[in-house]
């Protein structure tokens, strides 16, 4: 389980500023969009809530090491 409950945003996208919503949406770039209003000068981690109890989305290993080159591209 989380440590943070999330249950709330269960089949959406959050933006977390560590253990912080600062932004959901349907889909990355709504939620993207939403922290950078609520929190223009910092950086998040956009994640997806899988199911009703909070669980965030697993990502492997591989797409974690591969995160800073994604970042750094033009086109999402």
């Amino acid at each position: 389980m989380n440590e943070f409950d999330l249950a709330a945003y269960s089949g959406h996208w959050v933006a977390l500023l560590q253990t912080q919503v600062v932004g959901f949406g349907d889909s990355p770039q709504a939620a993207l969009t939403l922290a950078r209003h609520n929190r223009p000068k910092d950086r998040f981690v956009l994640r997806f809530v899988e199911d009703e109890d909070g669980a965030l989305l697993e990502i492997p290993p591989l797409l974690e090491k591969l995160r800073p080159f994604f970042l750094n591209q033009s086109q999402p």
